[in-house]
């Protein structure tokens, strides 16, 4: 695929030592995840990287340590992302009402095409709801050229020295994050696909930032 069609994504480990204990930082929010985010048009992947640790943690004290990967997305046979944010169109045809916009970077799900368009669904879970179920959901027709699977990924590992609390809030624009440092020894179940990410840390041993 060209390379103007890739959307180019991070993923930060931060890394901190308590009790000389390497711990990892982790969030809950629909699932616990770890903090990443979509690299925006014309930015570094490397500035990306430090921005989403701040704005997802709203850690100051941060230390980029080194980049320690970059790989491409392996995404299921019909999952796509969107690759630039776009109305939600009732048909194939952008006359045609628009009831929603999604933006860059969200994954959906790929049902048909027709023409120039894909038939998408988008879907937000409640999974701390017993049972689990979709709290959001969005099916409609965006123009192709919108979504993409072509997505690269970089891994950057930064450490922390500051003080925090065993866990802790965080709001940004949009939602709002409970924090928490996980012994890399026995991290909790990342959500969905992010498990696969733990591939890139590196072993941290009792000298390892």
């Amino acid at each position: 695929m060209p390379e103007s069609d890739r959307l180019d994504k991070v993923t930060t480990f931060i890394v901190s030592r308590i009790n000389d204990v390497p711990h990892l930082l982790v969030f809950e929010h629909v699932g616990i995840q770890l903090p990443a985010g979509t690299v925006e048009p014309g930015e570094d992947p490397t500035d990306a990287a430090i921005r989403e640790a701040k704005e997802e943690t709203g850690l100051l004290e941060l230390k980029l340590e080194r980049k320690l990967a970059e790989a491409p997305e392996d995404l299921e046979f019909d999952e796509r992302l969107i690759h630039q944010t776009t109305l939600v169109y009732t048909r194939p045809d952008t006359s045609s009402p628009s009831w929603a916009e999604l933006r860059r970077g969200l994954r959906v799900w790929q049902l048909r095409t027709h023409d120039d368009f894909t038939h998408i669904e988008y879907a937000e879970r409640d999974l701390d709801a017993d049972p689990p179920y979709v709290s959001y959901q969005v099916t409609g027709w965006v123009p192709s050229s919108t979504v993409t699977d072509n997505v690269n990924r970089h891994f950057y590992l930064f450490s922390h020295t500051g003080d925090t609390p065993t866990e802790w809030t965080h709001v940004d624009e949009k939602h709002t994050f409970r924090l928490f440092w996980a012994p890399v020894g026995n991290l909790p179940k990342l959500h969905s696909y992010q498990n696969s990410w733990l591939r890139f840390l590196p072993r941290l041993g009792p000298d390892s930032h």
